[in-house]
């Protein structure tokens, strides 16, 4: 194991090198590079694309966030009323992350420009709700992105959150999202075509990096208080970093689709009644049962996911079939479902050995809810089978 380590170390090192001497770099298109650098210019100049002749006045840079993207909402206003009455007031920003490290792991794995080609090229084919992106640019040469979106809050939605409690309703909501996202594109010969830039199971360049990410970020989450990473949960451990290859030869089964990637309760927003989602940075191919399984494992609560998760998953193929898709066999995704449950884990143990990305109070809850998840899946044992 510890060899393991020091290869994924060595390999992760050299990676980052060069992405921090790219991002170090004068980017070609000079996109911002801060918050405070979104000047009435600069705006005018990333929607001109969208609203060709657009003449911004004012740009009023309101509450801001930092995490793997800068963000903020920001109000601005035109230099005449007609535009003021057929354009947003208000918009989302988001920018490449000021803290350097953040930085250049974001550029290391190409997430800025992964979100930014979800808004230009796949947002306007997907049946989903996502925010309208009215500029979306990324700069290849050092990692710079820049994405003008819908401001969500102004538009009236509801947010979910990490740390609240998923009641069925809202669970029924966001699996019915999955089930029109996955509709869409469910064994399209597109996925090897048009949009065959998204990471595959077959096609991925970063996986390597990816693999080393996540057996670093569980060595970390291992190294953490029982209190955080209790000792079932560093039960699971050895069994999913040895079986991880035949993991993913599992998870690389047709068909496959496009999913979200990241698709915790977080990461959706509810408008009229409906689920959408945001933040598309991992947007990938992939068996739908990812985002499934992920949902279910690490944001409903033991109990409901317990008693509702066989009619949730039935509901999800119910909307796969009204959207046309010739649905797999319940038995067939509930298999899918148990080896997916390892995903969730892997998810919420790296989430815990990162120790920044959310708090101890969330990474306790996702630990513990994806680790209950995979004993009672008997996903251990399903793992032990696997060819490989």
């Amino acid at each position: 194991m510890r060899w393991r380590q020091a290869r994924d170390a060595a390999a992760l090192a050299a990676a980052a090198l060069a992405a921090a001497i790219r991002v170090r770099r004068g980017g070609r298109l000079g996109l911002p590079r801060r918050t405070d650098d979104v000047t009435a210019a600069v705006l005018e100049r990333l929607l001109a694309q969208a609203a060709p002749g657009l003449r911004v006045t004012a740009v009023d840079l309101g509450s801001r966030d930092s995490g793997t993207t800068d963000r903020m909402r920001i109000g601005v206003g035109y230099a005449d009323a007609e535009t003021a009455r057929a354009f947003p007031s208000t918009f989302f920003v988001k920018l490449a992350p000021r803290h350097a490290g953040t930085r250049v792991f974001v550029a290391m794995m190409a997430l800025g420009a992964r979100e930014t080609r979800f808004y230009r090229d796949l947002r306007p084919r997907l049946d989903v709700d996502a925010p309208r992106a009215y500029a979306a640019i990324a700069d290849q040469s050092n990692g710079d992105f820049v994405l003008v979106l819908e401001d969500l809050v102004a538009a009236g939605c509801r947010f979910g959150s990490a740390a609240e409690q998923c009641t069925r309703e809202t669970a029924e909501a966001v699996i019915d999202g999955f089930g029109r996202l996955h509709a869409r594109f469910w064994d399209h010969r597109d996925l090897d075509g048009a949009l065959a830039w998204m990471p595959s199971p077959t096609r991925h360049r970063r996986l390597g990096i990816e693999l080393a990410v996540s057996r670093l970020g569980i060595a970390a989450a291992l190294r953490r208080p029982d209190d955080v990473v209790p000792p079932e949960a560093r039960a699971v451990a050895p069994v999913v970093l040895e079986r991880r290859d035949a993991l993913e030869r599992a998870w690389s089964t047709p068909p496959l689709t496009v999913v979200h990637g990241d698709a915790h309760l977080g990461n959706a927003f509810f408008r009229d009644g409906h689920a959408g989602f945001f933040d598309w940075q991992v947007v990938q191919q992939a068996q739908g049962m990812r985002d499934v399984s992920y949902f279910l494992c690490n944001s409903v609560p033991v109990a409901l996911r317990r008693e509702h998760e066989d009619v949730l998953i039935r509901r999800y193929l119910a909307v796969l079939a009204s959207q046309g898709v010739p649905a797999p066999s319940f038995d067939a995704v509930w298999e899918q479902h148990r080896l997916h449950a390892a995903y969730a884990w892997i998810a919420a143990m790296v989430t815990a050995g990162a120790r920044t990305m959310q708090p101890d109070a969330v990474s306790r809850a996702g630990v513990a809810r994806a680790t209950a998840a995979m004993h009672d899946l008997g996903s251990l044992e399903r793992l032990a089978r696997l060819p490989g």
